[in-house]
């Protein structure tokens, strides 16, 4: 809303029908995004998979170009409302070429924009602003302007709400859902005034079942409230009704309102009558009042979804299959030219015949729905009837593709041909292509009859997908390519690792064999990794080489042998290793950051240090591979350990000259200490606050009232950011509870650090 005390003019509204004005002069975004607004922070409550859908597209008008009717939810079909002379389509004259006559895209007198639903409502705010809601399923171009293939259609839901509170949240109830936003700056001059601009269109770029997507599943209409809708009509635009069939929300009522609901900074109703219709609350304005257009599909219209042909010697026929809407009989019939006409037999909107012809085939057929009024029509040219194969196999050295075709049409002849391949088919119908670049998933094959009245280029007739069959068995790599470290120098005593586990192709098996040299036990010797423990060279000897073999064998069988993987043993140099990880820690604050202590440890030339962890939650070892490397140590509660809540164990690896030792070290957490410096209890509003030794983040502190039927959860707080001396917390909130319990109740407080109090002291305050 406007600063208190402020208002804007109220607008003057055009003489032009408030309909028109509402709905048809709004600026059509249509792109391939589903929503539009101007940065609004939009939230849909229900999301579009919960709100009911269309379910079908009818047969498409031969003149027109788009669906004869869509049918929602509850089975209710509109068609197009496409006459400027019905007072209950809402069209403007000056929308259309030449408004005198009727609306036809074969005779390009056809308008920007038709519609199967228009609803509009519209809320005069208190202090002048405007609330716009606009529902429709409208047929439109892609490109703006009349042109054949770029019919599109979408249904929208858009808001339109100005004069209201920058900043403050509303919510909009409405018969398609419920949507959330933030109001956001209308002007720079006028930074207090906020607007909210949404649009969401959906089915763009879907085709014509795109628009099924869309929130406009159920079709509105006039509810039996005062005056009836005009029959074939779901109301009247020129006149505002209350409606049905919107969304049922999960009270079980539908949403035949348009309701917006401000938060408690938005000031929505200030200034407006609580007497009046609009109100429905404090910060809450509504309006049950629609301008509504639809008209109800008479027709059902017709589909020819295939007319194909099959020509011998002996003659021809034809198969004709049709569809249309499916839940009455519907009377259909095919026809052509020196032809007596057929009816298709069928039901569930699903139609068939074959016809005979001799001669010539028809160049044309007529499929016409009798039942409708006037007839609805399709006319079609037979295409011959396509058989087709495609196989990939391998034959000797050549890998090939067969693609196989065979036309109805026995008499003329034909030409095939495959979308995105070259190459003739031969004269028994088979297109051979060796070695191709790549194979597709499916091929289509295009038949071409080639005869002197049909022209240089032939007349294109049928064409078929189909999936290629491969017959091969699977894919392998060529070849293997061994990766593995053929030198390694190590010190008796050490666990030596052979690694091949970077060894690429179609892998099937390892196999590691010592080759010469001492005795070893190996593990997992037919892994990519094998492990042993290297043994002392023996008397006299400072080093040893140990020789190992690796086979590789592929998944066909075929084996690799990588000979003479060295391993030199050294005897140990100078002073025999000691490793000292330090002694245990057991006192441990959660959060902190302490050393690992190995400097007790062997030290001096060509001593290597490891840490890593054994056990407990995962803890990053930062410069692990010094004597002295940091932790940080996790905030986690565990009942193991009695006041222990937290054991992490680490192991330190030390090798040098003399040899490799190992040492471990447990570091163990406590819990936090907690104290409460407040409880109070003032009314129904709980105030308690207090500190942990553990600092925030990741720190929930839960608080309980004790009864004797055991704690009553009251409410959660977090512990904020401190020091290594811990941090504060504090909890606000109201918890309703049985008087007798919060008269007599005392408070538990537990962390999720393990601290724990227990019988705290509640100040009261009625």
């Amino acid at each position: 809303m406007l600063p208190r005390g402020l208002t804007r003019k109220v607008r003057k509204k055009s003489p032009i029908r408030k309909f028109l004005l509402v709905l048809l002069t709004t600026l059509i975004v249509i792109s391939s995004a589903e929503f539009g607004m101007n940065g609004a922070n939009a939230e849909l409550v229900i999301p579009n998979k919960d709100i009911h859908k269309l379910q079908k597209v009818g047969p498409i008008h031969e003149d027109f170009g788009y669906p004869v009717w869509y049918k929602d939810y509850n089975g209710l079909r509109l068609e197009l409302c496409a006459d400027v002379d019905d007072p209950y389509c809402a069209l403007d004259p000056a929308e259309i070429p030449d408004p005198t006559k009727p609306i036809s895209f074969i005779n390009d007198n056809f308008p920007a924009e038709l519609f199967y639903q228009l609803a509009g409502s519209e809320i005069d705010l208190p202090n002048g602003g405007r609330a716009i809601a606009t529902f429709a399923l409208e047929a439109a171009w892609a490109n703006e302007e009349p042109l054949d293939g770029d019919q599109i259609v979408f249904g929208r839901v858009r808001f339109r709400i100005d004069g209201i509170a920058t900043g403050s949240e509303y919510t909009i109830y409405h018969p398609y859902g419920i949507d959330k936003f933030t109001a956001v700056e209308e002007d720079e001059d006028e930074p207090d005034v906020g607007e909210i601009r949404f649009v969401e269109d959906i089915g763009v770029n879907g085709g014509f079942e795109g628009a099924m997507k869309s929130r406009i599943g159920t079709f509105l209409e006039w509810d039996d409230k005062g005056t009836k809708a005009p029959v074939g009509y779901v109301g009247d635009p020129n006149q505002d009704h209350t409606i049905k069939n919107g969304y049922v929300n999960e009270k079980g009522e539908e949403q035949n309102y348009f309701r917006i609901v401000g938060d408690e900074h938005s000031g929505l109703t200030d200034g407006l009558d609580e007497n009046s219709s609009n109100y429905c609350g404090k910060n809450c304005i509504q309006t049950d009042l629609f301008s509504l257009m639809g008209k109800k599909a008479t027709n059902a219209g017709v589909d020819v979804t295939r007319a194909t042909y099959s020509l011998t010697e002996n003659g021809g026929t034809i198969d004709v299959f049709s569809s249309t809407e499916e839940t009455e009989q519907q009377d259909i019939e095919v026809s052509a030219t020196g032809m007596d006409p057929v009816n298709l037999f069928g039901s569930n909107g699903q139609y068939f015949a074959r016809i005979s012809f001799e001669g010539n085939t028809p160049p044309k057929l007529t499929v016409t729905n009798k039942t409708d009024n006037p007839d609805s029509v399709k006319t079609i040219t037979p295409d011959d009837k396509i058989t087709s194969t495609a196989e990939y196999d391998i034959k000797g050295e050549d890998k090939i593709l067969t693609i196989f075709a065979e036309s109805s049409d026995k008499v003329n002849p034909i030409k095939f041909s495959v979308l995105g391949l070259s190459g003739d088919f031969n004269e028994n119908g088979y297109l051979i292509i060796k070695n191709p670049t790549y194979i597709p998933p499916n091929i289509t094959v295009k038949s071409t009859r080639i005869r002197d009245e049909d022209g240089p280029y032939g007349l294109e007739l049928g064409r078929v997908t189909i999936p290629v069959d491969v017959k091969v068995g699977t894919f392998e790599s060529e070849s293997i390519v061994p990766n593995v470290l053929m030198n390694q120098n190590v010190v008796a005593g050490e666990e030596v690792t052979l690694d091949a586990s970077q060894s690429t192709g179609p892998i099937g098996s390892y196999k590691w064999t010592k080759a010469s040299g001492p005795d070893v036990v190996l593990t997992d010797g037919e892994t990519a990794v094998a492990k042993f423990k290297a043994p002392d060279p023996g008397e006299g000897k400072t080093s040893e080489a140990i020789k190992f073999n690796l086979t590789i064998t592929s998944k066909k069988g075929t084996s690799f042998t990588i000979n003479d993987v060295t391993v030199t043993v050294n005897k140990p140099a100078g002073d025999a290793i000691s490793a000292e990880a330090g002694e245990d820690r057991l006192d441990v604050a959660q959060g902190s950051t302490i050393t690992l202590d190995g400097s007790g440890s062997s030290q001096g030339e060509g001593i290597k240090y490891s840490w890593k962890q054994i056990s407990g939650s995962t803890v990053p070892i930062t410069n692990a591979n010094t004597a002295k490397p940091t932790i940080v140590v996790p905030k986690v509660y565990s009942a193991e350990n009695n006041n222990a809540i937290g054991t992490w164990e680490f192991e330190l690896t030390v090798t040098g000259p003399g040899g490799t030792d190992t040492d471990r070290v447990k570091i163990i957490t406590i819990k936090d200490a907690l104290t409460v410096t407040n409880a109070e209890l003032r009314g129904s509003q709980w105030r308690v606050s207090g500190t942990s030794t553990v600092a925030g983040p990741g720190v929930k502190i839960t608080i309980y009232l004790e009864s004797s039927s055991g704690p009553i959860e009251i409410g959660s707080t977090s512990v904020a950011p401190g020091n290594a001396a811990g941090g504060a917390w504090t909890f606000r909130g109201t918890a309703r509870l049985p008087g007798t319990i919060v008269r007599a109740g005392t408070l538990k407080i537990v962390s999720t650090s393990g601290g724990e109090l227990t019988k705290v002291e509640v100040r009261r305050f009625r």
